[in-house]
């Protein structure tokens, strides 16, 4: 749990048949507390170059190259979040 400007968020991780179950459950207990309203529920597919490396089996290095154009075919998607800031998992009110 943290803050960001004035959001603040938090992390959870809990056991159910599907995601979409697991994140209505948590809205639902988030705001059972008083004044708190879920207003974004942020993307947990997000990963870093090291992620990426990791899954592909790949050096760090080799992804960076990726990354950056200067490997493969280019069009290596633009990051959607700056790797500074902590990833919300629900921003809260």
């Amino acid at each position: 749990m943290g803050q960001v400007d004035d959001s603040q968020y938090l992390d959870f991780e809990r056991a159910s048949p599907s995601l979409e179950e697991a994140i209505l459950s948590a809205v639902t207990d988030v705001e059972h507390l008083d004044g708190v309203e879920v207003i974004r529920i942020a993307d947990a597919g997000l990963v870093s170059m090291a992620d990426i490396a990791a899954r592909t089996r790949r050096t760090r290095e080799s992804v960076r190259l990726l990354v950056a154009g200067e490997r493969g075919p280019g069009g290596f998607p633009s990051p959607c979040h700056r790797p500074t800031e902590p990833l919300p998992a629900l921003a809260m009110v």
